[in-house]
Parts: C-alpha cells; structure tokens; sequence
C-alpha cells in the first residue's frame, strides 16, 4: 500500500477531505522523524515502538571476493510490534 492509497482509505472512513488526511499523514511523519532523529523512541500504544539504534564500527567481508571492509558505525531505525499489534495479527481470521 502506497502513501495516497493508504490517505484514500482514512478519508473513506473518516469523510474527512483528502486534503486534510494528507496533512495529518505528513505531520505526524515529520513528527516522528524529528523526534527519533533527536534520539527519542516513539511509543505507538496498540501498534509498537520505534527506536534508534546506533551500530559500531566493523569489519565485514566482501562476497565478491573475500576481502575484508570495515564497515562504518551508523543509525539505524528499528521497530517492535506490541503485544497487542501481534495478538491482532495472529488471532483475526
């Protein structure tokens, strides 16, 4: 599902104008990017957690020819289902 397929569907169910969820979509994206890029984790209370992680430097290899690369530390974004999110997934028939 795309961005304005995803906006179609809550106008559908809120009769809100699409003009107005778009909004909504693009704040509230820009919201949570701030705040995790400022370190914050983002608690979805039904949905999960998204969260910062910072990896180290490390060496890795290369496949192609086996050579041995360091790999530069970096930020990476995770995410972690709730309870509830993964009790919905597993229990709607």
């Amino acid at each position: 599902m795309y961005k304005k397929e995803l906006v179609d569907k809550v106008v559908d169910s809120t009769k809100m104008r699409f003009k107005d969820v778009d909004l909504v979509y693009n704040a509230i994206l820009d919201t949570i990017k701030k705040e995790l890029y400022n370190g914050e984790e983002v608690v979805l209370t039904g949905f999960g957690t998204f969260r910062v992680n910072n990896r180290k430097e490390r060496k890795g290899i290369n496949p192609r020819n086996g050579s041995v690369i360091d790999i530069l530390p970096k930020r990476v974004v995770t995410f972690k289902s709730s309870l509830a999110f993964k009790s919905y997934m597993n229990d709607r028939k």
